[in-house]
């Protein structure tokens, strides 16, 4: 008889490296390493690098890639024809990640509302991050020869965790009496 079972194979394999970098500094690069496809000898095969570029929830933009160890001039297309041995397309990603940053703003205030001490600014804050401006409310401020004295806070918390937005806190205080 003549029954004669091919046993050659022929596969390849996409590879892909995942890399973010948050505010410019890279973290471990993540590799996601994809089933090995069994194709037909003589197949055209092509690769999207598009279709990878979401990755565990997050988008990643295409850098390069290469088709067994090249780069390849004008996209990742190949033919099948070595037996029994996986092309590997190996596609590299990355995402940038600039962390936001938030100040926290006191403000000094008569009870009329006009300003009778210096605007205080925090240095950036991390998202996320805690602040911590009690310090800032002062007990008295002297303008002008009058001693005021604290009276009420109005806007956001002196103090507080998990910052997502810049804060401002407006201090108000009354003029000592005569």
């Amino acid at each position: 008889t003549n029954d004669h079972i091919s046993t050659d194979i022929f596969s390849y394999q996409v590879i892909r490296n995942y890399t973010t970098y948050i505010d410019g500094v890279a973290q471990p690069t993540e590799t996601e390493n994809g089933s090995v496809e069994i194709g037909t000898q003589g197949e055209e095969i092509t690769i999207n690098p598009d279709d990878y570029k979401d990755y565990n929830g997050n988008g990643y933009d295409f850098v390069d890639g290469t088709i067994d160890g090249v780069k390849p001039e004008g996209g990742f297309t190949f033919t099948l024809e070595r037996v029994n041995d996986t092309y590997v397309v190996i596609l590299n990603y990355e995402r940038r990640v600039v962390t936001a940053k938030y100040d926290v703003t006191v403000n000094y205030y008569d009870l009329n509302g006009d300003k009778i001490g210096e605007t205080y600014v925090s240095s950036e804050i991390l998202e996320g991050g805690d602040w911590d401006v009690t310090d800032k409310q002062l007990s008295t401020i002297t303008k002008d020869g009058v001693l005021y004295h604290f009276h009420h806070a109005n806007g956001d918390p002196l103090k507080g965790s998990n910052i997502d937005r810049d804060k401002v806190i407006d201090l108000y205080y009354a003029p000592q009496s005569p």
